[in-house]
């Protein structure tokens, strides 16, 4: 394991970091959180939250088209 003075992305600015988690999606932005203490404070720090609706379904669900006016029970 690398120490903390060759972790170089750990020794960016916060808000450099932020910008880096804005381009991820939200779900992966949240689990950096379990990286280290300083980072998880960080998915807090997004200034937009996008979220995406198959990211939360299960993984044999195909793409839905919400706009069709039918009702999904997902059983979720």
């Amino acid at each position: 394991m690398e120490s903390s003075e060759d972790d170089l992305l750990s020794q960016l600015p916060s808000d450099v970091l932020v910008s880096i988690l804005q381009k991820l999606p939200l779900r992966d932005a949240v689990r950096v959180g379990v990286l280290s203490r300083r980072w998880r404070c960080l998915p807090a720090q997004l200034p937009r939250i996008v979220l995406d609706i198959t990211s939360f379904l299960p993984g044999n669900v195909e793409f839905l088209d919400l706009d069709d006016g039918i009702d999904y029970d997902l059983d979720i």
